[in-house]
């Protein structure tokens, strides 16, 4: 945590007392140190979540935008004694369901100030991929699809595709007749996702990030 860390979460705790938890954006740092970037983007001083769609958004969309990290969480006990984290939901990805569960109780407050360092190493947990976990956590939010919306859970089951379609699990933990189904299902998304109005509205915010 950067020293102010405290001081600025509890304004913004007093800013929306109404909130069920509370985290802040991070200057993300390597081995050596070195900024990184940021581990969210957000223009205002404030970014408030007010729905699981919203949160699940900002992690499984096709342009995220970013997260809060999850070390830099505050919540409110009250909410939080009653959700328990359940690893059937996601296993090492359990905590991004549980950060689901907790929004469906009101709104998350996030803070835009990068008040901690988050170190990215050759060990982070976030650094090995585990594809089952991934199908737990997609049957996860197919449980949830009236929260989070089917085009969230599209576009996550897209990257989850992609990463088995590469990974060569396909004829070893994965029968070949899925294979043609992979290959189908993802020309099909590549195809709706060039239709969408906000694939060009977040190629004209990069190029605008790109030029200024």
């Amino acid at each position: 945590m950067e020293p102010g860390y405290v001081d600025a979460m509890l304004k913004t705790i007093a800013l929306f007392p109404q909130a069920v938890a509370y985290s802040c954006n991070a200057k993300i740092i390597d081995d050596e140190g070195l900024p990184r970037g940021t581990s969210f983007e957000f223009g205002n001083a404030h970014l408030v979540i007010e729905t699981p769609r919203a949160l699940a958004g900002r992690y499984f969309s096709r342009f995220p935008n970013g997260i809060a990290p999850f070390p830099a969480y505050i919540y409110r006990s009250s909410i939080v004694k009653n959700i328990p984290i359940n690893h059937q939901t996601g296993g090492k990805y359990s905590d991004v369901a549980w950060l689901l569960e907790i929004s469906k109780c009101g709104l998350i407050a996030w803070n835009s100030e990068k008040l901690i360092r988050y170190r990215i190493h050759a060990t982070n947990d976030g650094g090995f991929e585990s594809l089952r976990d991934r199908l737990r956590l997609l049957g996860y939010l197919k449980r949830n699809s009236s929260f989070v919306g089917l085009g969230i859970i599209n576009d996550f089951r897209f990257f989850l595709y992609k990463k088995l379609h590469k990974s060569g699990l396909v004829g070893r933990n994965f029968p070949h007749k899925y294979e043609n189904f992979f290959s189908r299902y993802l020309r099909a998304y590549r195809l709706r996702r060039f239709i969408k109005p906000e694939t060009y509205y977040y190629l004209s915010s990069a190029f605008r990030k790109l030029f200024n």
